[in-house]
């Protein structure tokens, strides 16, 4: 909507795009399709402190999120992995004090036009997460600040780097007083054009690696680049 300040978009597993659900681990093992029939599960077996910890499968497809002129988007987070005790659990809410798993399947996912006053952090520790396919177009960025603690303006990670965090594109977009641009950790297809980078405090674009996992296909072209304390462009590995 026009104007309106929104604060972070979380993208997570939730009652509406689950695609599975299994108590993991080992403490029963049943996987199941349909939301209802776990929470009834779960209702049933942790009574008295069962210890079910669930794991979550969920999808996220073909979705393209349109900012409107004057709306401002504090950040995004998308998480695959081992979520910790009193982490908010979409699916069972305040039912889960607990602990939960979660492997995301992220593809085609677009955000355009969209102002964002605050940090995007696509990330996944979870070896069976796949995300393929997030572009950035037309957006600007701004973390607020030049400092270290401020973090990337685009964080796209995988901590498993087994190729399933990849292709990731973004542009015409502007960045200005960041700490970092665009940083992205073991993805494979990297595309960064026509964008604008201005004042920022560390690295401009970061396509890094700390092993021996290859990037694939990477664009850098068209870009200006201003008053970029680090470097330009940064490739580790």
């Amino acid at each position: 909507q026009p104007g309106v300040n929104y604060g972070t978009v979380y993208l997570r597993a939730t009652e509406n795009n689950v695609t599975s659900v299994t108590c993991f681990p080992g403490v029963c093992g049943e996987t199941y399709s349909d939301v209802d029939a776990f929470k009834s599960h779960w209702a049933n077996e942790n009574t008295g402190g069962g210890g079910h910890v669930p794991y979550y499968t969920a999808a996220i497809k073909n979705v393209t999120i349109v900012g409107a002129d004057g709306a401002t988007v504090a950040g995004v987070q998308a998480f695959s992995g081992h979520a910790s005790a009193g982490t908010t659990d979409a699916v069972l809410g305040a039912n889960n004090t607990g602990s939960y798993y979660v492997a995301l399947n992220i593809s085609n996912l677009t955000f355009k036009d969209v102002d964002f006053i605050g940090n995007v952090n696509i990330e996944s520790s979870h070896e069976d997460a796949v995300y393929d396919g997030v572009t950035f177009e037309g957006c600007s960025f701004t973390t607020g600040g030049t400092a270290q603690t401020n973090g990337a303006a685009i964080r796209y990670y995988s901590e498993a780097n087994n190729g399933n965090v990849k292709n990731i594109v973004v542009k015409d977009c502007e960045f200005n007083n960041c700490r970092q641009g665009v940083y992205t950790h073991h993805v494979n297809g990297v595309t960064v054009t026509g964008c604008t980078f201005d004042t920022l405090g560390h690295n401009a674009i970061a396509v890094q690696s700390h092993s021996s996992g290859a990037h694939g296909n990477v664009v850098i072209t068209g870009n200006t680049f201003k008053n970029v304390e680090n470097r330009v462009i940064r490739f580790n590995g």
